[in-house]
């Protein structure tokens, strides 16, 4: 006679690719109001492989400016870019965040210029 007997198998969750911005830039650095300002950069995984059709949030001094999608650009996948408008002289901080999904980790980076 054959005995058996139960066990029990669980699914690890699967590992999420770290991601990295790279190349964040806020440009001009610093000018006279009105100023347009360039916000743009890429996101990569942690292999250097552009990823495109992910949501980046942007924020102005910790205030949610907008979203924009990566994208290809001049041959680069990951690409984001969008302006903003400064009609007030001062200190900025722009932030970009990339909550994450259920392939790849989030990450954020910051830059800081004078208006």
């Amino acid at each position: 006679m054959v005995k058996s007997k139960t066990i029990t198998v669980t699914a690890s969750p699967p590992v999420k690719k770290a991601t990295v911005f790279y190349g964040f830039a806020v440009s001009p650095a610093s000018g006279v109001v009105p100023l347009t300002v360039y916000i743009s950069g890429y996101l990569q995984d942690i292999d250097g492989i552009g990823l495109n059709g992910k949501t980046v949030k942007i924020y102005k001094n910790g205030a949610f400016l907008k979203s924009v999608s990566t994208s290809r650009y001049e041959n680069v996948d990951g690409y984001f870019a969008t302006t903003d408008k400064l009609t007030v002289a001062g200190t900025y901080s722009y932030y970009a965040e990339f909550e994450g999904d259920d392939k790849y980790e989030g990450c954020d980076l910051e830059v800081r210029l004078n208006g």
